[in-house]
């Protein structure tokens, strides 16, 4: 269902990296292409309803025994919250 997402295909991963450690991880997103500002609400949406999806599939590729929360936010873009840097907003909890 993500693959074929004509949303999330627009979005690319940046980097991933620990947040504040491995048991969750910022993903860190940025649009392929020049969008409009009502894009990123919807991909909000689709990350959103995909969540669960993009965390089964980290815990197929991984080895892990637990399997770690995923924090998506907007390379650039919207104004920040207290617990991002001032350039990166939480997409998705």
């Amino acid at each position: 269902a993500m693959a074929s997402d004509p949303v999330i295909g627009r979005l690319d991963v940046a980097r991933v990296e620990p947040y504040p450690d491995a048991t969750r991880l910022l993903v860190v997103c940025e649009p392929t292409e020049i969008v409009r500002p009502e894009f990123l609400g919807v991909a909000e949406d689709r990350l959103r309803t995909q969540r669960s999806a993009m965390r089964m599939a980290v815990g197929e590729a991984t080895t892990r025994k637990r399997v770690p929360e995923l924090v998506f936010v907007y390379a650039h873009g919207r104004p920040s919250m207290s617990d991002i840097t001032n350039t990166q907003r939480p997409i998705v909890h």
